[in-house]
């Protein structure tokens, strides 16, 4: 990660990034989408989603990933329900 960050400070990149990691995102984003079903339900800066996510399902994103801090506390958040069948 840190050497893709690298690359994207020394040359100028922009990635596509996709993953359920947001921990990681975070690192390497200015501005994430997130997805849901297959439809974008957020759009924001990092700093904005980071301390303000407002759709469910970025804040239970938020609540999966790996805390920054050993003796970091978090609320487990669990989305209820089934996938729909399409």
């Amino acid at each position: 990660m840190n050497l893709l960050q690298d690359l994207q400070q020394q040359f100028g990149l922009s990635y596509l990034l996709i993953a359920h990691d947001l921990a990681a995102v975070l690192h390497l984003s200015t501005n994430i989408a997130v997805m849901y079903l297959g439809k974008i339900v957020e759009f924001g800066t990092s700093d904005e989603l980071r301390h303000k996510p407002l759709h469910p399902y970025t804040q239970a994103l938020f609540s999966a990933a790996l805390p920054s801090h050993p003796d970091e506390q978090r609320e487990e958040i669990i989305i209820a329900g089934e996938v729909p069948v399409r």
